[in-house]
C-alpha cells in the first residue's frame, strides 16, 4: 500500500536497505519524529556495530548491509524521492489545480502535510469560485496572471513530478495581454 511504501522510502533514506521492515505496523501509529529517530537508531546500531540480529535483520533484510545513516527531517520528509523539497511542494500544489511554478507559501507548507493540502486546495477553489483575494489569486496563477482553474483536488500525498503544469490545466490570461487562453497540462 501506499503508507507502507512512504515508510520504506523513508527507511531506505535513512540509510537502511529492507524493503519489508516488520516494524511498519508501529512506526504506522507514531508521530513521523519517532518514527525517522526509530529508523536512525535501527540505521546507526548497524553502522556502528552494535545491532544484534533482528535489529540488522530490520535495517537489512537476509543481506549484509553497510549503510550511511541520515536522521530525516521535516523537510527531507516532504522531498521524499524527489530532487528537493520545493520541487514537491510546487508539484503538489499544481496537482491540486494551481498552475504558479513558484509559489511563495513554500516555508509555510512544510509545518504539517494536512494543512498544506487543505491550503493548496482553498488557493485553487477560492481562485476557481472567483473569490481570491489579489495575493492568493497570485499565488494559484503566478505573478501579473489571471487564470481560473478547470478543476481542484484535495492533495492526500506528496507527488514528485517534475515542476510542470500537471492539473487538467486553466483559462489563464497575462496581465499584457488582452486574450484568454487555455493553458493544457502538457504545457
Amino acid at each position: 500500500d501506499q503508507e507502507s511504501a512512504k515508510y520504506v522510502s523513508d527507511f531506505h533514506r535513512t540509510g537502511c536497505t529492507n524493503n519489508a521492515p516488520d516494524t511498519l505496523a508501529w512506526w504506522k501509529s507514531q508521530d513521523d519524529a519517532v518514527v525517522w529517530a526509530d529508523m536512525y537508531k535501527y540505521c546507526t546500531l548497524v553502522r556502528d556495530g552494535g545491532a544484534n540480529e533482528r535489529q540488522r535483520s530490520v535495517c537489512c533484510g537476509a543481506t549484509f548491509c553497510n549503510p550511511t545513516c541520515s536522521l530525516l527531517t521535516p523537510a527531507q520528509q516532504i522531498a521524499g524521492d524527489c530532487e528537493d523539497a520545493h520541487e514537491r511542494l510546487v508539484a503538489t500544489f499544481q496537482e491540486s489545480g494551481c498552475i504558479n511554478t513558484k509559489p511563495t507559501a513554500l516555508e509555510h507548507w512544510k509545518k504539517a502535510p494536512e494543512v498544506a493540502w487543505a491550503d493548496m486546495y482553498d488557493y485553487c477553489m477560492q481562485t476557481r469560485l472567483g473569490l481570491a483575494d489579489v495575493r492568493q489569486r497570485s499565488e494559484c496563477c503566478g505573478h501579473n496572471t489571471l487564470c481560473i482553474p478547470v478543476a481542484c483536488s484535495m492533495p492526500t500525498a506528496w507527488t514528485c513530478r517534475q515542476a510542470k503544469v500537471t492539473s487538467p490545466g486553466a483559462i489563464v490570461a497575462k496581465k499584457e495581454f488582452s486574450w484568454w487562453y487555455y493553458r493544457s497540462p502538457d504545457v
